[in-house]
């Protein structure tokens, strides 16, 4: 995957533990939430729904 520039984003409390108990063993955040976006995109494509998806 190529790399692009960074952004700085802001979310809340919640959101992060949530994050952060997703995240695999040498994951960072970059790479879970872009392993969870994969998911629901993958998910999205199978059903042909928009399924709730929250973090």
């Amino acid at each position: 995957m190529e790399k692009m520039g960074t952004k700085i984003i802001s979310i809340s409390e919640g959101v992060y533990a949530k994050l952060d108990a997703e995240r695999l063993e040498g994951e960072n955040f970059d790479d879970v939430i872009t392993r969870l976006t994969e998911k629901k995109s993958i998910s999205l494509k199978m059903s042909n729904n928009s399924p709730a998806y929250e973090l």
